[in-house]
């Protein structure tokens, strides 16, 4: 910078014609903002001492900014709303793609919607160049309807506007949409890349859908399109949470070069299958590759390790997030621990007051604690705030179909055969001696009302459908959104020994795998 503040210096003493000045001062207003080399502050600086600077000053400016580290995000749209008031020079499709590029980011979704309008009154809204930078701004905005239209207006759509929007889809876990505009991108004749098979993959392990991710990893290394860290880490997680973990180990295995997402996927990976050694050992290898841990890979050690949770939580080495004292209060629940679980719990609503899963968690704690009037003032808090609690989903994936079930939900098309199953399935069950734990129901109320919302839990209606359609040794393979039940964990277990099923649960934190009337969780989740 010494130098180019030299150069600076001696173009300035020289009568150059004005033409002349203005193009060497643009050039290094551009070099100031853009190059690892600059300082962009000197850039905004010497751009707004510079006489009627050309575009391309502004839009290194701006595009600088977008990109530096000591600049807030909104500082590019801020400089646009300049170079818009100074009236010269008009703003081109590159300036608008910078600016959108940035409120993308921060984000910015105001702001962003007002570079729109100026797309559309600067009549380049048939740019596909900028239509694709629309799309990427909103699908990262997670204003997912907006880019859908804006997607759907395109006479023409690129490679950046068709990942960006599967991303968007797959970002907010809309997987049914990503994987269904994927087949659509195919039609078209369009090339994925890795980013986009990133998002693709993503959305497999939404879902759950294995064999569909199988597909997509043969579609890969088939169309041969480069497998960098991102994917990998990917495919990473959507084998780990599509229950085929060691297969999430052999692509980490493959990976010349390890980040510390691919670490940390791998740590969790083996966590939610309940294999705390390999998790262990993962993590033990990551810090001698010298592989900084991250939040995540904290989160996988104290999944692995639940029941030295608040030993590891006082000791770790950053501040533990929301999701690691979560962990930490499901695993108080489950111990019934009444002094660390409030604890826990008051701490989480101090960290996140507007989080309505952190309600329900702390609801759903006071609940097995019997503690009925806490778990009230709770739910009464809960309305107060205008949360609204999530039914229980679980999902099944057969013969590349994934069919879903709700709570209490009878609409499915098989629910009479599915209804005369589960009933044999609980006389046998009973049968056995199994007598329905309903601590985990969330309301005050007789315990043969209890004993038949238990019956109607979304992974119990999945798993028999699952034992409907598919027979021995074929897996029954369950993803669910929120965390099993202790009676429901219990009445699987009984059924793989019963029926000899291997039976497969992916719920909101870890994996089931119930063989013989066994589960890998141990019993600790």
């Amino acid at each position: 910078m010494r130098v180019l503040r030299q150069i600076h210096s001696y173009i300035l003493t020289r009568s150059l014609p004005f033409s002349t000045l203005t193009f060497s001062l643009s050039k290094i207003v551009s070099f100031c903002a853009l190059s690892p080399l600059g300082d962009i502050l000197y850039a905004q600086k010497l751009l707004f001492q510079t006489p009627n600077p050309t575009i391309f000053s502004w839009n290194s400016l701006i595009r600088g900014l977008s990109q530096s580290p000591i600049s807030p995000k909104t500082q590019s749209f801020s400089i646009f709303k300049t170079l818009i008031t100074r009236g010269h020079p008009n703003p081109n499709t590159f300036t608008l793609a910078f600016v959108l590029k940035s409120c993308s980011t921060s984000p910015a979704v105001i702001e962003g919607r007002q570079v729109h309008s100026r797309v559309i009154r600067s009549g380049f809204s048939s740019s596909s160049f900028l239509q694709s930078s629309l799309v990427n701004f909103y699908a990262k905005c997670e204003e997912i309807k907006s880019a859908r239209k804006v997607f759907d207006e395109m006479p023409e759509r690129s490679l950046i506007a068709w990942s960006a929007l599967i991303g968007g889809y797959a970002k907010l876990d809309l997987c049914n949409e990503a994987l269904g505009l994927f087949k659509d991108m195919q039609k078209s004749g369009v090339v994925p890349d890795e980013v986009t098979m990133a998002s693709v993959v993503s959305a497999c392990a939404g879902l759950g859908a294995l064999d569909v991710g199988r597909w997509v990893h043969t579609y890969i290394k088939k169309e041969k399109i480069v497998i960098d860290v991102k994917l990998s880490t990917a495919l990473i997680n959507m084998y780990a949470k599509c229950g085929c973990v060691e297969k999430a180990k052999e692509v980490f295995d493959d990976m010349p070069i390890k980040d510390s997402r691919a670490w940390s996927s791998m740590i969790v990976g083996f966590a939610i299958h309940g294999l705390a050694e390999d998790a262990l050992s993962i993590f033990a290898s990551m810090e001698e590759s010298k592989v900084k841990p991250n939040q995540v890979a904290f989160l996988g050690v104290l999944l692995a390790c639940a029941h030295e949770a608040y030993t590891f939580i006082k000791n770790m080495p950053v501040d533990p997030d929301p999701v690691i004292w979560r962990t930490f209060l499901v695993a108080c629940k489950k111990n019934k621990n009444m002094e660390k679980g409030e604890l826990v719990g008051q701490k989480l609503l101090e960290l996140e007051p507007f989080n309505p899963e952190n309600y329900a968690l702390l609801s759903s704690f006071y609940a097995a604690c019997s503690q009925w009037s806490k778990m009230g003032y709770l739910r009464k808090q809960m309305r107060d705030k205008g949360f609204k609690t999530v039914p229980g989903c679980s999902s099944i994936e057969v013969d590349g179909i994934v069919h879903e079930f709700v709570l209490g939900d009878w609409s499915h098309p098989e629910s009479k055969e599915i209804k005369e199953l589960l009933s044999e399935v609980l006389r046998r069950v009973g049968s056995l001696g199994h007598k329905p734990n309903v601590s985990g129901v969330l309301h005050d109320v007789g315990d043969e009302v209890k004993e038949e919302a238990l019956c109607e839990h979304s992974e119990r209606l999945a798993i028999a459908y699952g034992m409907l359609k598919t027979k021995v040794p074929v897996v029954i393979r369950i993803v669910k959104n929120l965390r099993v039940c202790e009676d429901c964990h219990e009445v699987t277990k009984i059924i793989s020994r019963v029926y000899e099923r291997e039976i497969v649960v992916r719920d909101r934190v870890r994996f089931h795998r119930f063989v013989g009337g066994a589960c890998s969780c141990r019993d600790i989740w």
